[in-house]
């Protein structure tokens, strides 16, 4: 057991909750020593809260009461026992800390109206000492903060009947602790301000309405109000009680018309403290009066009653007036009258007269009296009636009184009669329209009388009379003054307001006047924008001048609103005096897109070569709904190739557009127009550039193959195949296309990859060879499936020179090899060396050796001639039916011509069949082959035969009469006088049986390539034909129109511009309305989209402009023309209308046109070329077609640049001035503007 107590036993307050204790060892541990620890609260009777074991030296006592006292007792021991009589007690203390509770508010009293006495119990758990108490006062007028170390407080010097807030906080050495809270009121007292703002709400004569505000500084609460009555005039004074809760009273029973001073103080349980408000003065109503006293009515005359009287014994109030009432009719007199003389009354009538007095508040009591006055008589005329005033619906007449009047005065009569709007005077009973009477009561006598007629109508003529009377009745009229009345403002608005649209930019108003005329009327109309404030404009049309009004300058697609305002007088007036219509809205018509679509860019679409897309913004200002978006795609290789296609949108993103484009080729470079179209045309176009990409030709969808003789049987040799070329094989869609080769591979090695020659397939090792370096992709003519050519086949194996030695390492196409199988396909190559082959043909096998020779000729030529004959004799009555045809006014087609088109010598022989039927003078077949030869020598010594031929035509036919164009109304109609139509075949227009000549203009039907009348040929439009010239447009239905002329050529006008100028799109012919909807200016020709209306119909109509025509002779090259007419002949595929076709007189450059368009169709058809035909066939249908030398040479050329591959050939001949000189029929054209004989180069 261990000796001794623990040493060094100490502690330390770690927190106000935890405290650290340490110790040593006893100095004789006798042992392996540890400790018995318990500890206990210090006051008596606690037991431990803990007690343990340890065999540490320091332990951390944690989670004891804060400030406490608490006992350690530590007690060695060893593994044989404790030392008890060595144990050791510690005396600890946990430190303070902030209390942890509020003190316990205990008492709380008034002492007074302005101190309390607060008490409190400490904390109940307080954390250590307490110091003192920290409290804080809060108040309405004081927030206060004190301390003290006593457990009570005094509060002084507070406000009466206050709501008080204090807090009470412990404080330890280590601060303060929460704080306890009271709320308290003061005690009552006296008030110690009266009520404020006493006011008069209303006051009667024995009654008043108050109001006041409480007192600001009642000082409890308010039990009564008490009012303060003082009477000025009887000097009483009495007090009139209410409850407290009122801020207003009526006080009753206060005597009329007395002045009164009234105040009013507050009350609480100890009084009012003497507080009286401000006082209010007033004086209350007056009442009614007493009865007047000793009323006397006395006769004075047969007119005039005298009234007397004494005032009232007691007024009420102020006498304001007396009331004196005769037969019913009362009059105020002053309060100062006792007496009063009724004059003027009627005569021998008795009369009751009643008298009252009256304050402002009312009539007293009334006293009756009774009189009688003497007979009367009638009244003399009123004199001098004049008027002193004319408006535009009253008359004001002045006159002075009749100079006798023997009785009492009634009335005057205005008698008012209205002239009828058919007569000039008043004579006749049927010119007065109606008569009216108007009275006035009133009299004075030697002045001037005055009164107005009211109700009159404006701007017309009336009389007025006027007569005066007494009872007895009336006198006699003054003379009779007439007078007009004043224009006036209008009595309704204008009537039948119509407002149309004429066009998109412009609109028609109408109107008529209003039913009632009121005055020269005048008119304002008023057009303002609907929709925004874009647009608001007047303007005036003054009396006299037309009810119409045509507004242009206004913006397409828009709504306005018309009001039409009819006024008389100054245009100021019109907005303040006049009568507006009621508003129409209009809406212009839908214009052309203003601007085209912006920032357009492309891009293009990966592995595609024959579309791309286009994005873009549409147009700022679409002048209407867009309804699509088109584009027209020009290929820079063939500008004649015009595509016009409807855009595909595939997106729309903020605001952009994104389309594509497709139907286009690789490896062509495109120019792209972009444009808007609405319900009125086509905007303007933005443009860009593109060069399509190029990839490998797309594969054939067919297999090629070998051709059969007329047995059926496959044309094959023992060395030879022939096969057809693959026409309408390869598309030149993906570009264009180098080459194309065939390739040949023996049965059982065409799965060999590499291609060798064909020396070394045919003696060496099998294998695909190419037979040809390659030829052009043959053209792919549509509905041409049968052989009609040898440029239609391809012989394999027919090179014999192939077995010459030296010939190994070439590319040949060597014979085959006999009773062999062979295969063969086509490869096509592209300009950057991609190909694509098709698929390999079926199996052919060549023959033996014995068949191939001689006998299989044999049989074909024999075959062949058989055929030959056929089809000669066939041709040649075909030719000639098609030829009757022509003579009866007919054309042949394109299939009747290709019986006879296989080979030139049939076109020999069917031109011998021709000339039978017709005129060998007028037709000079050429063969195409042979044609450049011909026109050289026409072109010799100086163009000589080309004159002679021209010469050898005629200008026109004898035998057609043209007399309708010289019938005196229809001369003026021609350009020029010499250039007429013939009778058989002119257009005739639409008759007006009461017009001569309404039928007439000067143009003719002229026959096409394929069909009767398909062409419209006729003279520039003259300033006086222009609406004949649009009534055939619409009438014929044609939708295109050609023009070959400039408006103004060489200083003088070639053709009247028949179209809406550029600032001016809408132009009105008669009853036809023109709108030019798009115009597209090339280098070479400008195209015009144009809408005609009429009578509520529409049609469409293309003008195509070719303006490259020089002023002086013929175009230097052919291409633009040529161009030119292709480009309309191909917009012209599904259309069956005319086509109208002008220059100036509509003959020389309208021939040329008309007969190359024909040229150009005729060539792809025939071998044989008849300009010279053509011309003459023109002529019999139009004179004078293709007028001059110049321009029948440049339809050689232009035939020549057709015929030849390269395109544009240099001219081969020059026409000499000189030359053309000597011409005879210079005198015969003279005076024809497009005859230019005596300029023409070429």
């Amino acid at each position: 057991v261990p000796e001794g107590f623990v040493e060094n036993l100490v502690y330390e307050n770690i927190s106000s909750s935890s405290v650290n204790v340490s110790w040593l060892p006893p100095s004789q541990p006798n042992g392996l020593v540890y400790f018995h620890v318990s500890l206990s609260l210090m006051q008596l009777g606690t037991s431990k809260i803990l007690s343990f074991l340890t065999y540490n030296t320091s332990i951390i006592f944690d989670d004891l009461e804060k400030y406490t006292d608490y006992v350690l007792k530590i007690t060695p021991a060893t593994d044989k026992g404790s030392s008890e009589r060595h144990a050791l007690n510690l005396h600890i203390r946990t430190d303070e800390d902030v209390p942890e509770s509020v003190p316990v508010i205990k008492t709380f009293s008034n002492l007074s109206t302005n101190s309390v006495m607060l008490s409190w119990d400490p904390p109940i758990k307080p954390n250590g000492i307490i110091i003192r108490y920290d409290l804080n006062l809060f108040g309405p007028e004081r927030n206060n903060s004190f301390s003290t170390t006593k457990n009570f407080i005094i509060l002084e010097d507070l406000l009466p009947f206050t709501l008080y807030s204090i807090y009470a906080a412990a404080r330890t050495i280590k601060g303060p602790g929460p704080s306890a809270v009271l709320q308290f009121y003061t005690d009552e007292s006296v008030p110690l301000a009266p009520p404020q703002n006493l006011t008069i709400i209303n006051y009667t004569a024995d009654s008043v309405w108050l109001k006041w505000n409480p007192s600001p500084q009642s000082n409890g609460v308010i039990m009564k109000y008490n009012f303060k009555i003082y009477q000025n005039n009887t000097e009483k004074l009495f007090f009139w009680n209410i409850s407290g809760s009122n801020h207003e009273a009526v006080l009753v029973g206060l005597e009329p018309y007395s002045p009164y001073f009234i105040s009013v103080s507050a009350f609480t349980k100890l009084g009012n403290g003497n507080q009286f408000s401000n006082a209010v003065q007033f004086t209350t109503m007056e009442s009614v009066p007493d009865a007047v006293k000793n009323i006397r009515c006395t006769a004075m005359s047969w007119q005039s009653i005298l009234v007397q009287w004494d005032p009232p014994a007691s007024a009420n109030g102020v006498i304001t007036h007396y009331i004196i009432a005769v037969e019913g009719n009362s009059t105020n007199f002053s309060s100062y009258d006792t007496l009063h003389t009724f004059r003027n009354l009627l005569s021998n009538v008795n009369y009751q007269i009643k008298i009252k007095a009256a304050t402002s508040a009312g009539d007293g009591e009334e006293r009756i009296c009774n009189a009688s006055t003497l007979p009367e008589k009638v009244p003399s005329a009123p004199r001098d009636i004049v008027f002193s005033n004319v408006q535009s619906t009253s008359v004001t007449l002045h006159w002075r009184s009749p100079k006798s009047i023997l009785g009492y005065f009634q009335n005057y009569k205005i008698t008012t009669q209205l002239q009828s709007i058919h007569c000039s005077n008043w004579e006749a009973m049927e010119c007065i329209e109606y008569e009216v009477h108007q009275y006035l009561y009133e009299n004075v006598m030697d002045n001037w009388i005055e009164d107005t007629v009211y109700g009159l109508k404006k701007y017309r003529w009336y009389r007025f009379a006027v007569a005066a009377s007494t009872n007895v009745g009336y006198g006699s009229s003054s003379p009779w003054i007439s007078t007009q009345t004043l224009p006036g403002s209008p009595d309704g608005p204008p009537e039948n307001v119509t407002v149309l649209a004429t066009s998109p930019y412009s609109i028609h108003v109408s109107w008529s006047e209003p039913a009632i005329i009121t005055g020269p009327m005048s008119y304002l109309i008023d057009i303002t924008s609907v929709d925004n404030d874009n647009y608001k404009a007047q303007f005036l049309k003054s009396n006299g001048e037309d009810k119409v009004l045509e507004i242009s300058d206004l913006k397409a697609f828009t709504r306005y609103s018309v009001v039409i305002i009819a006024f008389t007088g100054d245009v100021n007036a019109a907005l303040l005096e006049g009568k507006a219509s009621s508003p129409v809205i209009v809406s212009t018509f839908e214009a052309v897109p203003e601007d085209p679509p912006k920032n357009i860019t492309f891009q293009k679409i990966p592995d595609e070569v024959t579309k791309f897309k286009v994005t873009f913004v549409p147009p700022s200002e679409p002048n209407g709904n867009i309804q699509v978006y088109q584009a027209m795609v020009y290929n820079e290789d063939d500008p004649a190739a015009i595509q016009i296609h409807n855009l595909s949108v595939i997106g729309k993103k903020d605001q952009s557009v994104t389309a594509v484009i497709e139907g286009l080729k690789g490896g062509h470079t495109y120019n792209v127009s972009v444009y808007a179209i609405n319900g009125a045309g086509a905007g303007p176009k933005i443009q860009l550039k593109i060069t399509m990409d190029i990839k490998e030709p797309p594969r054939p969808k067919k297999k090629p193959a070998a051709v059969n003789d007329t047995n059926g049987a496959l044309l094959v040799t023992a060395t030879t195949i022939t096969i057809r070329m693959p026409i309408c094989y390869y598309s030149d869609d993906h570009g264009p296309i180098k080459k194309i080769q065939v390739l040949v591979v023996e049965a059982g090695a065409q799965q060999i990859g590499n291609v060798t020659k064909w020396y070394d397939a045919y003696f060496n090792r099998p294998g695909p060879y190419f037979t040809n370096e390659g030829f052009p992709n043959p053209p792919c003519i549509e509905g041409k499936e049968d052989l009609s050519g040898k440029e239609e086949i391809y012989v394999i194996g027919a090179d014999t020179t192939c077995m010459i030695p030296g010939s190994q390492d070439k590319i040949c196409n060597g014979p085959l090899k006999p009773r062999k199988q062979y295969l063969f396909k086509f490869r096509a190559t592209n300009v950057k060396g991609q190909f694509t082959d098709s698929d390999y043909s079926d199996p052919v096998k060549t023959l033996g050796e014995g068949l191939t020779g001689r006998s299989v000729e044999v049989v074909l030529a024999i075959t062949l001639c058989i055929l030959s004959v056929v089809l000669l004799i066939t041709a040649v009555y075909a030719f000639a039916r098609i030829r009757q045809k022509q003579k009866e006014g007919g054309t042949y087609s394109p299939r009747d011509a290709e019986i006879i088109d296989t080979k030139f010598k049939l076109d020999q022989l069917i031109t011998v069949a021709d000339l039978e039927l017709k005129d060998e003078r007028f037709t000079r077949p050429i063969s195409k082959k042979s044609f450049t030869q011909h026109v050289e020598e026409l072109c010799t010594n100086n163009n000589l035969k080309f004159q002679e031929e021209f010469l050898e035509l005629p200008k026109f036919l004898e035998d057609l009469a043209s007399t309708d164009a010289d019938l005196p109304w229809n001369r003026s109609k021609n350009r020029f006088p010499n250039i007429k139509p013939y009778n058989n075949n002119r257009v005739k227009l639409v008759p007006d049986a009461s017009i001569p000549g309404s039928d007439y203009i000067n143009a003719s039907y002229v026959s096409g390539y394929l069909c009767p009348n398909e062409f419209i040929a006729t003279q520039g439009p003259l300033p006086g034909t222009v609406g004949d010239f649009w009534r055939m447009v619409w009438e014929t239905r044609a939708k295109t129109l050609v023009m070959l002329t400039q408006c103004f050529e060489k200083g003088r006008i070639r053709c009247h511009q028949y179209w809406p100028e550029d600032n001016k799109p809408v132009t009105v012919f008669g009853d036809i309305v023109i709108t030019k909807l798009m115009e597209d200016i090339q280098i070479d020709w400008t195209i015009r989209d144009l809408k005609i209306e009429r009578h509520g119909d529409c049609m469409m109509v293309r003008q195509c402009n070719f303006t490259s025509w020089p002023e002086h002779g013929v175009p230097e090259t052919t291409t633009p023309i040529i161009h030119f007419v292709k480009l309309i002949r191909a917009g012209r595929a599904h259309d069956n209308t005319p086509m109208v076709v002008h220059c100036s007189a509509g003959v020389g450059r309208t021939g040329v046109y008309i007969a190359l368009d024909h040229l150009t169709q005729h060539v792809n058809d025939h071998d044989f070329v008849d300009i010279y035909g053509l011309v003459a066939e023109l002529r019999s249908e139009r004179m004078c077609m293709v007028q001059n030398l110049a321009q029948y040479i440049f339809l050689h050329q232009c035939v020549l640049d057709l015929l030849t591959t390269k395109g544009s050939s240099q001219p081969l001949c020059f026409v000499n001035y000189s030359a053309l000189q000597k011409m005879d029929s210079l005198d015969a054209m003279e005076g024809d503007v497009e005859l230019e004989w005596e300029e023409t180069t070429m």
